[in-house]
C-alpha cells in the first residue's frame, strides 16, 4: 500500500472509529440501564452480565458500523478538502480516480465487518441471549423462593419448603405435589433438594435427597404405593 493511501485511509480511520463510539454509546445506552437493574438483584453475578452485554452487542454493531463508515468518509475528506490537500493532489497530478481507491477499499471493509456481524454475530447474540434469559429466570425462580408458604407458580404443581439455604439454591424440607391427574395425585417429600442448572435451559431441576413418593390412585384409598429413595432428579416446568 502507497503512502497516500495509507495517509488517506488513516485519516478516515480516526473519525471512523470516533463515529463508533459515539453511535455505539447511543444505541447501547437502553441496554445498559437494563443491565443496571440486573445488577441490583442479587442472584445475578457479573459474569453473567457481561455476557449478556457481549450478546446484545452484535446486535447494535450491524447498525453502527455503516453508520461510523459513513462519518469517516464524510468527515476524512471533507477535513483533506478543508484544508486545499485534495487540491494540492490535483495540482500534483492526482486523479479522482486514484483518490477513490482508498475511500472504496475502506468502504468494502466496513461492508464486510457489517455482513460478519449480520450474518454471524446477530445469530450467536440471539442464542447467547435466549440462553441467559432462561438462566436468569431459572436463578430468579428459585430465589424468589418463599420458605413455608405453598407455591402454585409451577403447572400442575403445589411446592412447599421448610427453609431455604445458600441464595436459594439448597433447599430444605421439601414437599411436592403433583396434581396434573386430580384423581391420580403424587406427593413427593424430601429431606432437602439442590438447584441444578438444566442444559436446555427449559426446566428447573432438582436433585432430592434422602425422601420417598406417595401414589395414591384415585377413590381406592387400599390401592396405595409408596417408594423411597437416596436421590432422585425431577424436573418442574418454569412458570
Amino acid at each position: 500500500m502507497k503512502l497516500l493511501d495509507r495517509y488517506i485511509l488513516r485519516e478516515i480511520l480516526g473519525y471512523a472509529l470516533l463515529g463508533l463510539g459515539v453511535f455505539l454509546f447511543i444505541l447501547m445506552t437502553p441496554e445498559v440501564l437494563r443491565l443496571s437493574e440486573l445488577l441490583a438483584q442479587e442472584t445475578v453475578t457479573w459474569n453473567q452480565v457481561g455476557r449478556v452485554f457481549l450478546s446484545v452487542l452484535p446486535e447494535k454493531l450491524t447498525w453502527a458500523v455503516p453508520l461510523s463508515v459513513l462519518t469517516g468518509l464524510l468527515m476524512g475528506m471533507s477535513r483533506l478538502a478543508a484544508d486545499s490537500e485534495v487540491i494540492a493532489l490535483h495540482a500534483v497530478g492526482v486523479g479522482q480516480g486514484r483518490l477513490l481507491r482508498p475511500l472504496l477499499l475502506f468502504a468494502v471493509l466496513g461492508a464486510g465487518l457489517t455482513t460478519l456481524t449480520t450474518v454471524w454475530g446477530g445469530p450467536w447474540g440471539a442464542r447467547t441471549l435466549r440462553a441467559l434469559q432462561t438462566e436468569l429466570a431459572t436463578g430468579q425462580v428459585s430465589y424468589e423462593l418463599q420458605p413455608r408458604v405453598f407455591d402454585e407458580r409451577f403447572p400442575n404443581r403445589i411446592l412447599y419448603v421448610q427453609d431455604t439455604e445458600q441464595g436459594g439454591t439448597r433447599w430444605r424440607g421439601v414437599f411436592l405435589a403433583t396434581v396434573s391427574e386430580p384423581m391420580n395425585p403424587t406427593l413427593t417429600v424430601a429431606e432437602s433438594a439442590l438447584v441444578l442448572p438444566d442444559p436446555a435451559g427449559r426446566t428447573l431441576r432438582l436433585q432430592l435427597l434422602n425422601g420417598s413418593t406417595h401414589t395414591y390412585l384415585g377413590r381406592e384409598t387400599e390401592r396405595y404405593s409408596v417408594s423411597s429413595f437416596a436421590e432422585n432428579i425431577l424436573s418442574l416446568p418454569l412458570p
